[in-house]
């Protein structure tokens, strides 16, 4: 969370609870301010000196390459995918939030009829229906990913769960239309994710 400091004029009031990193400066022309400065600074660490709430603490490993498939040739054939994994390698719980998914061609009109949809987050949003990109889930929180220590609250035990900063999801959906037996119909997109560091409260002198 960032900080603002102003300096206020103030008559009459005196100010009785100052935090620890700042002071009074009074009937004086000048104040020393100390500076710490970390280089490289490693936001997998749970006590890093980083801001709450900043994307410095954003550390997530994520597939970039995925696939979703059909093989059966008849209509209301399954869709399915490999699994793939997202995993946070950072000391702060991370918000996973479904951005967009956009066609490689979006003037194209879509061949057929299907649906996709994401499984594996806590919310599943489906992010093409009938072939065509569906928008309604854009911008939402899809899944909360705990900590590399599997915390999701600063006072959690650690590993807490092994697993929780960690989340496996997979495509799945239904070809509505039937396919010709020669017809083997590729389409093209990308999906962009978005994460968000999760602040641990403050600790109060």
């Amino acid at each position: 969370m960032k900080k603002i400091f102003g300096l206020v004029a103030l008559s009459s009031v005196v100010l009785m609870a100052l935090p620890a990193y700042a002071e009074d400066i009074v009937s004086n022309n000048s104040g020393e301010v100390k500076i710490n400065g970390t280089l490289g600074m490693d936001n997998t660490v749970e006590d890093a000196t980083i801001p709450e709430g900043q994307d410095a603490w954003i550390n997530v490993t994520l597939p970039t390459d995925t696939i979703f498939y059909s093989t059966d040739k008849k209509a209301n054939a399954p869709i399915a995918s490999p699994d793939y994994t997202i995993t946070n390698n950072s000391g702060r719980p991370v918000d996973i939030l479904f951005k967009e998914i956009v066609k490689e061609n979006p003037v194209d009109p879509a061949p057929f009829k299907y649906s996709v949809s994401l499984q594996g987050f806590t919310s599943t949003p489906k992010i093409i229906e009938n072939g065509l990109v569906a928008s309604e889930d854009n911008g939402k929180t899809i899944h909360t990913l705990a900590n590399n220590n599997g915390k999701l609250g600063k006072d959690d035990p650690s590993e807490l769960n092994t697993t929780a900063n960690t989340v496996t999801f997979r495509y799945v959906g239904e070809v509505k239309d039937p396919l010709a037996e020669e017809d083997i119909i590729t389409e093209n997109y990308t999906m962009t994710l978005q994460f968000k560091a999760v602040s641990w409260p403050e600790d109060t002198p």
